[in-house]
């Protein structure tokens, strides 16, 4: 065995000793049918158990939820939507919803969507208090350190590899590069889809056996001398060390998870039938689960059932 493949070997079973003690789930998550947000969690809330994050779409959303529960109302202005306060949400709501309340209406009592804050001190807040409202449920084990440690051993372990094979050229800052940013992709595309789909890993061989003729093109071209193993090993260390990046985020609640991801499949593959069904039984059932739709990015996957929106009684879109 070659230098660069005893490398590449030795720091993907590091990797991997890594993820086993402190990356893996210990539970196994069931996915089980949920019709309602469980247990009456909000968008924020709910954005945390699926993605261990906060984004923008959730402050959005979360003003869509007090207009559901009768804090707030829709205003419309000159093209412009918006939201006015009615009452304040009550004191004994979580810290991350009477924060954003608060900032949001502390001192006007309207906001408009198009001037919603963009604020980072906001968001770190935010992230940090709904962490907080969901300690007594377990959700996450605290581990943003252990990605981090994982992170840069990973992508130390590249400069090295790197610094063997190229010296100091700057390809290497290139390839860095790259690899950071498949890393950031990766971890995105799991958070959004929750686990890979054959599509995706169609992707991911694909984009594999094309690296892998890269690899060849470009030894024989500068003359790096590899061998296959080198490349192979290589590669390798690439895709899985990427992959255990990705997935170092270990859920403590697999019941809560299984729960929050129903519920996000169900609102995913909604038949119209079934949302008659439920608004049926609860006319403002559309309200309700709106502002979950917008936390899960599924405006595209709705578009068609707003066309019906009158006999499933769900809100219309401006």
């Amino acid at each position: 065995m070659t230098v660069i493949t005893i490398i590449s070997v030795t720091s993907l079973a590091a990797l991997l000793v890594i993820w086993f003690i402190w990356g893996r789930d210990r539970e196994k998550i069931t996915i089980t049918t949920e019709y309602y947000p469980p247990d009456d969690l909000d968008p924020m809330q709910i954005e945390y158990i699926a993605s261990g994050d906060i984004s923008s779409s959730s402050m959005y959303a979360m003003i869509l939820y007090w207009i559901s529960k009768g804090y707030l109302k829709k205003v419309e202005k000159d093209s412009r939507a918006g939201a006015e306060r009615i009452s304040d949400i009550p004191a004994d709501q979580p810290a991350h919803a009477r924060r954003l309340f608060t900032r949001l209406f502390g001192r006007r009592s309207r906001i408009w969507f198009d001037k919603m804050p963009d604020d980072w001190n906001l968001s770190t807040m935010l992230l940090r208090e709904t962490r907080k409202s969901l300690q007594e449920m377990k959700v996450f084990e605290s581990r943003k350190a252990a990605f981090e440690s994982v992170y840069v051993l990973y992508m130390f372990l590249w400069l090295f590899i790197l610094l063997w094979m190229f010296r100091y050229n700057v390809v290497i800052l290139l390839i860095l590069f790259l690899i950071g940013m498949s890393i950031w992709i990766m971890r995105n595309i799991l958070v959004y889809h929750f686990r890979l789909t054959q599509s995706w890993v169609t992707v991911i061989l694909a984009v594999g056996f094309m690296m892998l003729g890269a690899g060849i093109i470009l030894q024989q071209s500068i003359h790096l001398n590899l061998q296959i193993i080198d490349i192979a090993s290589l590669e390798l260390l690439y895709f899985a060390g990427i992959y255990l990046c990705a997935i170092m985020e270990q859920r403590l609640n697999a019941v809560l998870y299984g729960r929050v991801l129903g519920f996000r499949e169900f609102l995913k593959s909604a038949e119209i039938d079934k949302l008659r069904e439920l608004s049926a039984i609860d006319p403002a059932y559309g309200e309700e689960i709106l502002p979950y739709v917008v936390v899960f990015g599924m405006g595209t996957e709705w578009s068609d059932l707003w066309e019906v929106e009158a006999t499933a009684k769900l809100p219309k879109r401006n």
